[in-house]
């Protein structure tokens, strides 16, 4: 689909060191307005309809964007 083609891979981690490293590297202010940062195992799309989805949530926080360019979560 349109939107599956707009999907970009950040990076694969396996340890909270490694998920660390990726979250303080975040630059939000490099992301194009709308932008989402999510988070999927190996292998599993991130759309509701791959089925090791079909009984998930999802966790959302907003950033307003004068904050955008100070440090978050720092």
């Amino acid at each position: 689909s349109e939107w599956e083609s707009l999907l970009r891979p950040l990076g694969t981690f396996s340890t909270i060191q490694g998920f660390w490293r990726y979250w303080n590297a975040i630059e939000p202010t490099k992301f194009p307005v709308g932008s989402n940062v999510r988070m999927f195992k190996q292998g599993v799309k991130p759309m509701w309809e791959s089925p090791p989805n079909d009984r998930g949530g999802k966790w959302t926080t907003l950033c307003p964007s004068k904050q955008l360019s100070t440090p978050w979560f720092g």
